[in-house]
């Protein structure tokens, strides 16, 4: 009974004590046990912990634009030189063809003169100088289709110019001698084809020269400034005859006449008017194009372009051997040809 009272004694004891602390002491010392439990100590570094980077983002690959083609363009030189291609000149279109410098005749005369002049002889004056083709040619540049024409030939004159341009030494025997007389066969062809004797020759043309101090020759029978007739042998003899005044030349030297003062024309007008060679004016004016470049669908277009526009067109493609090089005309766009390619095209309007 003693112990009981005791137990419960201690029991109401405990209970006041219980009672007499604050709620809010108490809530007070929990918080400040849990501050202290979690606030770090200022000497303390926390490190995170480290993440994996994201791999990186790559680009999609864009494949390169294939490079633009070259386009050139350019106007055609009037004398067909320009060279487009190995294969393709731009060829521009000329008029006919200008009456040439000399008649047949008149170079002959020209080429002959030229070699007989070198030809010495004892009747050449002291000092004797041939005279250059040029200095000749000084003096016989207007030998032309109008002044000095082409006239017809015998079998004889034939012969005989051919052998003069030809062969050294039928030069030597006609011009080598000391007296030139129109007495053979072969100088009388002469004579009324070129209507001047081969005496008169070369006086008038190889003994005029600078070297020899004169410009016009020694001639008192054929220069250009006489009129003196040009005579057969047997029309000579006849004014020597019983009745000179019917004397009458034959036909070969009245045509020979007719040559004659057409070569003495043609002096003066070789002096006074010298020949200048005209420049012969195209008809038409051209111009060109290039493509250098990757044959693709720009070259076709290229060349659609082209034909419609009325151009001519070549195409050339170098290879890496030389020998399968190509280069020809391109009527159409082209089928298998891959790579570089050069076309050219030109119009003339």
């Amino acid at each position: 009974m003693k112990t009981q009272i005791v137990r419960t004694g201690l029991t109401l004891a405990g209970l006041q004590l219980v009672l007499a602390c604050s709620p809010v002491e108490f809530r007070q010392i929990a918080s400040e046990s849990i501050t202290r439990s979690v606030t770090p100590q200022p000497d303390l570094v926390i490190t995170p912990e480290p993440q994996p980077s994201p791999p990186p983002i790559l680009p999609v690959p864009v494949p390169p634009a294939p490079p633009a083609p070259v386009v050139t363009k350019g106007a055609c030189a009037d004398d067909s030189s320009t060279r487009l291609l190995s294969c393709m000149n731009c060829l521009v279109p000329l008029p006919p063809p200008l009456p040439p410098q000399f008649s047949k005749k008149g170079q002959a005369l020209l080429d002959i003169m030229t070699a007989s002049c070198q030809v010495k002889n004892k009747s050449d004056p002291t000092g004797y100088v041939p005279p250059s083709r040029a200095e000749l040619l000084g003096r016989l540049n207007r030998l032309s289709p109008s002044l000095y024409p082409d006239t017809p030939m015998t079998a004889l004159q034939i012969s005989t110019v051919d052998s003069l341009l030809t062969n050294p030494k039928a030069v030597k025997d006609m011009f080598g001698g000391i007296f030139y007389s129109g007495v053979t066969p072969q100088t009388v062809a002469f004579e009324t084809y070129f209507g001047i004797e081969t005496i008169e020759a070369r006086y008038t043309f190889c003994y005029a020269s600078a070297a020899n101090g004169t410009a016009e020759g020694i001639s008192s029978t054929f220069n250009r400034f006489n009129s003196t007739p040009l005579h057969s042998k047997a029309w000579i003899d006849c004014q020597y005859g019983s009745d000179p005044s019917n004397c009458r030349e034959n036909a070969a030297y009245q045509a020979g006449n007719v040559y004659r003062n057409q070569l003495r024309t043609s002096m003066n007008e070789s002096i006074n008017r010298p020949y200048i060679a005209p420049k012969p004016i195209p008809i038409a004016k051209c111009d060109w194009e290039k493509f250098e470049g990757l044959y693709d669908e720009r070259a076709d277009r290229q060349i659609q372009v082209w034909l419609a526009s009325g151009y001519k067109i070549g195409g050339e493609v170098t290879a890496s051997t030389p020998a399968q090089n190509m280069c020809a005309e391109i009527k159409a766009p082209v089928a298998g040809v891959t790579g570089k390619i050069s076309m050219a095209a030109y119009r003339c309007q």
